[in-house]
């Protein structure tokens, strides 16, 4: 029993800071972390505009910002994410306006079967939409060197 209550040793905490002049540079970094086995919310960045703002307009390089201990930190947010939450949004918007036509249909009287149509048709137009910006936002992430 007096190993339960025995206080671990410190850990040393280690930190490694990288400056990245492209959001493209900056997103290969974050790939390739996270196929490492890096967990998302290890992964912080600190944007260099906002820095100086929070820090008072404070002349800092670049390289130097990690250091800074008020320098403000965010979690990573990926092009995918951003992709994902619109295409969510839209969808939501979308599927309100079937259930909307569905619900004007029954309410002038039409039968349940054009009701179930007028939704068909907006779950249709969601998916596609969906697949739309997926589409567009594979484009841009294919690289093309690679398929030759």
């Amino acid at each position: 029993m007096a190993t339960a209550t025995k206080i671990l040793d410190r850990v040393k905490v280690r930190e490694v800071a990288g400056v990245f002049r492209s959001r493209d540079v900056l997103d290969t970094a974050v790939h390739a972390l996270l196929s490492s086995g890096f967990d998302r919310a290890d992964i912080d960045v600190v944007v260099g505009a906002e820095a100086r703002e929070r820090l008072g307009g404070a002349k800092v390089a670049p390289e130097e910002l990690p250091e800074v201990p008020a320098a403000p930190r965010q979690p990573v947010i990926a092009r995918e994410d951003i992709v994902l939450v619109w295409s969510l949004v839209l969808s939501i918007l979308i599927f309100a306006g079937a259930g909307f036509a569905a619900w004007l249909v029954v309410k002038s009287g039409g039968e349940l079967i054009w009701a179930g149509i007028a939704a068909a048709i907006g779950a249709i137009a969601a998916g596609w939409v969906g697949a739309q910006l997926a589409r567009a936002f594979a484009r841009r992430r294919i690289d093309t060197s690679r398929l030759s």
